[in-house]
């Protein structure tokens, strides 16, 4: 980023900080994040009850925009209605420096977790979902739709907690203010997990929500979204004319009361999921169905030699499991043979195994060779994911999950085509030019005029250079 934007995010100095923040009686000990559109994030310590919070601070360069300012502000109001435990909570808000002080949170946003861990298991998947309905049947109680449920506003805490944050783009059920921008010109949200209602245009309500939570479940279950296309436009319109695959299709764990659960919190039609978030939790943790035992007609004696022959069988089952884990350690192939692996993103993004590039996900590859394997994603110019190590077992597919960061998209165009473009002081290519970007400011120079552009999540800048 160029050194002479006026825009690049400057970390508080101690002066600053004394100055600025420690009179609300909290004290700024370190810069945690400054990558958001809006706000950097700091760790502060609020010395009169001896705890750690999070101080939430709009950007510098933002402070004179008033439409910025005013989401900010409306940020804090709506998070100070909410008292939950599963939603991250507001300790005070001061409007004269624009600064949002919220608990602080000792744990891990749940795409990270998924980065790092793959598909979870289904009653952890089954436990994060309800958490977080039961936070959204508290935040639509008091009238208000969160409209941007997805792992990475979904917080675990080190102690098992579950954490429901970001509402910095929620809103009021039925508020005028906000019935202008639900048009499929300028969604909000993330395209991977909108509701189709808001791509038509529809008033929004809290059943959208109830769709993001269900494609978050879907994600937790399977480590695949139900939808992913080539570009953010097409994964948010391919749900209004594509229905999702079964989730026991992608994991047969999966029982088939609970597919049903799925799909119908994924409904198309808002009338046709749960209706709130607690119907869709009561349907979530109702009781597994029973497994299969056997039958009461075998006798004493048959019934004896079927349990001898699955102790029997978990024994040796077990030994197996140990050699075989032993052979993975000692970085030999597992069995011969072939195996699958799965690659879910939510976002198209090329794949690298033991760094060839193998073609893009999400997608299943087959015929991989049985034994340890190294692979990453990527999406060039963009990004590249941390390289993870995959133990291919002949027969198996192994699921993995990676979620490729927001960004938004910037569109040069000049009225002499095939002009050189620069960004951020490296050329990019020419116009007219198109490429996903990381949030934040830039500065965009074509012809020897330097423009700078503020990019949001999700969102598309439009940069026109010379005359039309």
């Amino acid at each position: 980023m160029s050194g002479d934007n006026p825009e690049q995010t400057q970390a508080l100095s101690r002066e600053q900080i004394e100055a600025d923040l420690r009179y609300h009686g909290l004290e700024i000990v370190r810069l945690i994040s400054d990558k958001g559109g809006m706000a950097d994030v700091y760790e502060a310590w609020q010395p009169s009850v001896r705890r750690k919070a999070a101080a939430k601070r709009l950007k510098s360069h933002l402070v004179a925009n008033p439409d910025v300012r005013a989401r900010f502000e409306e940020e804090a109001l709506l998070l100070g209605r909410l008292n939950h435990p599963n939603i991250v909570q507001v300790i005070d808000y001061s409007k004269e420096k624009l600064t949002l002080f919220l608990e602080f949170i000792e744990g891990q946003p749940l795409d990270e977790v998924l980065h790092a861990r793959g598909r979870l298991p289904l009653e952890e998947a089954l436990r994060i979902t309800a958490c977080v309905l039961d936070a959204l049947a508290y935040a639509h109680a008091k009238n208000i739709v969160h409209r941007d449920v997805k792992p990475g506003n979904i917080f675990l805490t080190n102690e098992g907690l579950i954490k429901l944050g970001d509402f910095g783009i929620a809103t009021i059920i039925g508020s005028a203010a906000h019935q202008g921008d639900a048009g499929a010109s300028s969604w909000v949200g993330t395209p991977a997990y909108i509701a189709p209602e808001v791509l038509r245009g529809d008033a929004v309500d809290a059943r959208a929500d109830i769709y993001s939570a269900g494609v978050t479940l879907f994600l937790l279950l399977t480590g695949q979204l139900p939808f992913v296309g080539e570009d953010s436009s097409r994964t948010a319109t391919l749900r209004l004319t594509h229905d999702p695959k079964r989730p026991s299709s992608l994991n047969p764990a999966i029982w088939p009361e609970l597919d049903a659960v799925v799909l119908k919190a994924i409904a198309r039609a808002p009338q046709a999921r749960y209706q709130t978030a607690a119907e869709f939790k009561q349907a979530l943790t109702a009781p597994r169905p029973a497994r299969p035992q056997p039958g009461p007609y075998l006798s004493p004696v048959a019934r004896a030699r079927w349990r001898r022959r699955v102790g029997e069988n978990i024994v040796l089952g077990v030994a197996a499991a140990v050699i075989l884990a032993g052979l993975g350690y000692l970085g030999l192939p597992l069995v011969q043979g072939k195996g699958s692996v799965a690659v879910a993103t939510n976002e198209p993004a090329e794949v690298y195994l033991d760094g060839k590039k193998i073609g893009a996900a999400p997608a299943v590859f087959k015929d991989i060779p049985a034994g340890v394997h190294h692979l990453s994603v990527e999406q060039p110019g963009f990004y590249r994911s941390a390289t993870r190590e995959v133990r291919v077992g002949k027969g198996n597919l192994v699921s993995v999950s990676e979620s490729i960061p927001d960004g938004g998209l910037i569109v040069v165009v000049s009225a002499k085509p095939g002009s050189s473009v620069v960004f951020d002081g490296a050329e990019i290519g020419t116009t007219p030019l198109s490429r996903k970007v990381a949030v934040g400011s830039h500065v965009v120079e074509v012809a020897g005029v330097r423009k700078e552009a503020l990019v949001l999540k999700n969102a598309t800048k439009t940069l026109t250079f010379g005359k039309k």
